[in-house]
């Protein structure tokens, strides 16, 4: 039944909880239920659900938002947005057929903004994230107009905001949907992520 260990088999199965109720309102017994081990199990790696919350936020963040990235900063502006985009994709292939059935409705910001509420140093953790990569975003908005390969006067941190936006504008819309929003709704939300990235990028090349 469990091709996971254990430890990361109760982290998946609460993660897919909290992205559907608050903190408050999952309880432990209904971890120990949708994960499918014992309770003994369960307390011999997490004492308390603020201990395993603490964990499934570091994880959700660590591993599946931010991913280990490889930073070329010989790519193009395009290059770089077609990797991001895949990145995007990538990210709902495997909340969807790992964590979170199509079906189910989640709300990715209020789980994060729980995060930021009640975990000491997360907050900290998102923003230096944040930070890092609109360095990156610069950097190869940067390169992008001394090639050529955009033309514009705007400041390349302000077009970098710009696409970050974007990308975070979405999420957010998503989770204030009434209904809550599931994966389907994600998936077509990476769709129009697509289409207004590309727009920028096509205002941002020369005429």
């Amino acid at each position: 039944m469990f091709m996971q260990e254990p430890k990361q088999h109760i982290i998946k199965s609460a993660l897919k909880l909290f992205l559907q109720k608050s903190l408050k309102a999952v309880t432990l017994r209904d971890i120990i239920k949708e994960s499918g081990f014992s309770n003994g199990t369960f307390y011999y790696y997490f004492k308390t659900k603020q201990e395993l919350f603490k964990e499934v936020a570091n994880y959700y963040w660590d591993e599946i938002i931010n991913p280990p990235f490889i930073f070329d900063k010989n790519l193009t502006l395009l290059d770089f947005i077609q990797g991001a985009l895949n990145q995007t994709k990538n990210f709902f292939e495997n909340m969807k057929s790992d964590i979170v059935p199509k079906d189910e409705n989640i709300n990715f910001y209020s789980f994060i903004s729980e995060a930021n509420r009640t975990i000491p140093g997360f907050r900290e953790k998102t923003y230096k994230t944040q930070e890092e990569g609109l360095k990156i975003w610069t950097t190869i908005i940067e390169n992008a107009k001394q090639t050529g390969e955009i033309n514009s006067t705007i400041k390349s941190e302000d077009i970098a905001e710009l696409f970050f936006t974007i990308s975070f504008g979405h999420t957010i819309t998503n989770d204030f949907r009434q209904p809550s929003s599931n994966i389907t709704i994600y998936e077509q939300s990476c769709k129009d992520l697509t289409k207004q990235w590309m727009q920028l990028y096509d205002l941002l090349k020369p005429v």
